[in-house]
Formats: structure tokens, sequence, C-alpha cells
């Protein structure tokens, strides 16, 4: 979608249908990789599902590693420094954008 304002709410009810979609494609593709007998057929297959993989594989390790780490390092360096002294934390927003947050 070329939407600028994309809420998850309104995108969760069609991803099953995507997923379907998307599964249903892929099992096809696998099944005439196996039936296909020329090596540049199956060189292009090849090259289809690492032209696939490979973003999503890109974009798992920096969503899961990089995006968004700033509460969780802001959470262990406040630990630490409560830890030492005793202090007060006043948080300004919605507590579950806090992780460990009580």
């Amino acid at each position: 979608s070329c939407l600028g304002h994309k809420e998850f709410r309104f995108l969760l009810p069609i991803l099953p249908l995507c997923l379907c979609i998307a599964g249903d494609l892929i099992a096809y593709e696998l099944t005439s990789y196996s039936k296909r007998k020329t090596q540049l057929s199956k060189y292009k297959s090849v090259a289809g599902f690492s032209f696939l993989i490979i973003p999503n594989l890109l974009s798992v390790l920096y969503l899961g590693l990089v995006h968004q780490r700033g509460p969780l390092d802001t959470m262990t360096v406040l630990q630490h420094d409560t830890q030492s002294h005793k202090s007060n934390v006043l948080f300004l927003m919605p507590c579950h954008s806090t992780p460990y947050y009580r």
C-alpha cells in the first residue's frame, strides 16, 4: 500500500489470506522445481528463492537486533544507576513503551 497512514490493526485481518496465497505459490514452485530437468530452470528457481530469502533475513536481523533498541538500553543504564544510589525515575510515556517497568 502507498498510504501514508498504516495501522497494524487494519492490516491484521488480511494477513491470513496473504499467507495462504504466498504459501500456495511457494508450494507450487517447490513441486515444479522437483519436476524440472534442465539446469537453467533449476538455477532460475534457486535465484528466485534467494531473491525472496536474503531480504527477509536482512530485515529480520535489523529489526531484531538494531531497530528500536533504545528503550532496552535505557532501562539497563537506569537499572545500574538506581542500584548504586536511591533515586526516583519518572516516565512521561505510556507504560508499554518501557520494558521491565513495574
